[in-house]
């Protein structure tokens, strides 16, 4: 092609430069739609974009692009309903603002901190101070985390037990004006715990 177009319109030359360039650009295309029928979408994409304007090489492009992002968001939210959500988090966020996927992985991250946190305030209402700082370490720059460990910190350091630390402890409420505290083996108290479950008694 460039020996051709060095002769500066000598003869046929601009002719046959066309013609190898546009046999250069079939090769390519060509190409491109190999990558494409492999299910390399990505690669297929950029080389259609290589093509220019040739024939429908944009069009093509872009409907390598959507469907590698539909195929994408399609797996991520299959990971969604497998209840892998960090994995489905990863994925989302790599679609950017494509049907909302974004602010959807923004949305999954804030369900599984608010889970945390939950679980987290559920431990330390037993007094299990140290698992439920285990918890809120994962998430340590959610809300008022920062401030939630300190508290519990200076709960632990604040317990006093005549006979040592139990291991577990339960605190369930009964009615209104009535409140239990059960504390020692863990079988024990778990056995309690599940037998004012069974009663429809509120922990």
């Amino acid at each position: 092609i460039a020996a051709f177009e060095a002769l500066n319109g000598y003869g046929d030359s601009t002719d046959r430069a066309l013609q190898a360039r546009d046999k250069v650009n079939q090769q390519i295309y060509a190409r491109a739609e190999k990558l494409e029928k492999e299910g390399k979408l990505a690669e297929a994409a950029e080389t259609f974009d290589w093509l220019g304007a040739y024939s429908d090489a944009p069009q093509r492009a872009a409907a390598a692009r959507e469907t590698l992002s539909a195929n994408t968001y399609a797996a991520a939210e299959k990971l969604e309903k497998e209840g892998k959500l960090e994995d489905a988090i990863t994925i989302y966020l790599t679609l950017g603002e494509y049907r909302g996927a974004a602010q959807h992985a923004a949305d999954l991250r804030e369900g599984i901190n608010q889970g945390i946190l939950a679980d987290a305030e559920a431990l330390a209402a037993k007094l299990r101070y140290e698992d439920a700082i285990t918890l809120l370490e994962q998430i340590p720059e959610y809300k008022d985390v920062p401030q939630r460990i300190t508290a519990m910190q200076e709960g632990i350091a604040n317990q006093q037990w005549l006979c040592g630390a139990p291991e577990q402890l339960l605190i369930a409420k009964l009615a209104t004006d009535y409140v239990v505290v059960a504390y020692g083996a863990p079988d024990l108290v778990n056995t309690f715990e599940e037998l004012l479950t069974f009663h429809g008694i509120h922990l």
